[in-house]
């Protein structure tokens, strides 16, 4: 990673590796790494800044891609769902901060989830990995909730956002966000 430095034998005494995975196998690294080393400490911080780079593989929406990704978003979240169930008792600060930094990663998975656009079965195979994963339903009462919720609940709701989504919101409001 472009910003850790780490003995091999300790990445050895861990088993610690990168997932072969297109996307996410930073930060699941990273995951390994720190849950490794019990001198780490969790921080609320805007500390990341990221830079977008059009020879990247999270730019570009097409639907194949985005379809692989799930796929990694969703193994993602099985790691951070292991660990959580690994932590000892009294160790519940540690427990709620991996839980939010799992859920961070939901509004990344669901606009990739979104422009992926699944056709009926792909998309009842994927909402049914995401609930077997704990992932889906959220909970909450905002609405990126009821509409994270209603994406895979309905797949009628899920191809009118989707239509929305991709023909209109990343093609004209995506690349004016900041991205920070």
């Amino acid at each position: 990673m472009w910003n850790h430095f780490v003995r091999r034998s300790f990445l050895n005494k861990h088993s610690i590796r990168l997932e072969d995975v297109i996307i996410v196998e930073d930060s699941m690294y990273i995951l390994d790494l720190y849950m490794a080393n019990p001198m780490v400490r969790c921080v609320n911080a805007n500390v990341y800044r990221y830079t977008a780079n059009p020879e990247q593989v999270t730019v570009g929406r097409k639907p194949e891609k985005m379809q692989r990704m799930i796929g990694n978003y969703i193994f993602e979240h099985e790691k951070y769902n292991r660990y959580i169930a690994a932590c000892a008792p009294g160790e519940d600060a540690l427990r709620a901060g991996l839980r939010r930094k799992q859920m961070e990663r939901t509004q990344t998975m669901v606009s990739r989830f979104v422009s992926a656009c699944y056709d009926r079965p792909g998309w009842k195979a994927t909402t049914a990995r995401l609930r077997q994963v704990g992932w889906m339903p959220l909970k909450g009462k905002g609405w990126k909730t009821r509409l994270n919720n209603a994406l895979t609940q309905s797949y009628a709701v899920y191809r009118a956002f989707g239509f929305f989504f991709n023909q209109l919101f990343v093609p004209y409001v995506l690349p004016r966000l900041p991205r920070n």
